[in-house]
């Protein structure tokens, strides 16, 4: 959850679009001092979840955050969805699925196919990936992306999955 606050020249709405081009699919949510409708709807145009004025109460302040986490839970739940290959990933049982075959994960391992399900056929760079996975460890290696990634592509051949994680040569990775 990234709450930004007004910066000068109306950079928070640069900053948005940059966490989002980043790869960034937390929350974010604009406080800032532009009342106009114009402002909302640029704030909210490059990504933000979420505009708030500045003026606001904190009971309402964090009755918004809650509100927004409660979407991006929700998301995460059921967003990973199902590929078109047939790639089921059962978010109550942390399993993949497919034709049939039904494989346990990691909760590691869950999250990372979740980021790479929702970000199907882009180069997602390694750094996303670690920060969205490991967000409260900052002493996480790209290494222990390399391990988990092993693993899940070990248990996709092992349920028959066709999509496969391939690496993007000093990028990150891509489910094709």
């Amino acid at each position: 959850m990234v709450l930004a606050s007004e910066l000068p020249d109306a950079r928070e709405f640069e900053v948005c679009a940059s966490l989002r081009a980043q790869g960034h699919s937390g929350g974010i949510i604009l406080l800032a001092a532009h009342e106009t409708e114009l402002d909302r709807v640029a704030g909210l145009d490059a990504g933000a979840d979420d505009y708030v004025v500045q003026h606001v109460t904190s009971a309402e302040l964090h009755a918004r955050i809650r509100a927004v986490m409660r979407r991006l839970d929700r998301a995460a739940s059921t967003g990973t969805g199902v590929s078109p290959w047939g790639l089921r990933l059962d978010g109550a049982r942390r399993r993949i699925q497919s034709d049939g075959y039904e494989t346990p994960l990691s909760p590691l391992e869950f999250e990372v196919l979740g980021v790479l399900l929702r970000h199907r056929g882009d180069v997602v760079p390694r750094s996303v990936l670690v920060k969205q996975v490991w967000r409260r460890d900052p002493t996480c290696s790209t290494k222990n992306l390399d391990m988990v990634i092993g693993r899940l592509r070990r248990k996709m051949k092992d349920a028959r999955v066709p999509e496969q994680i391939t690496n993007e040569r000093g990028v990150g990775f891509r489910l094709r």
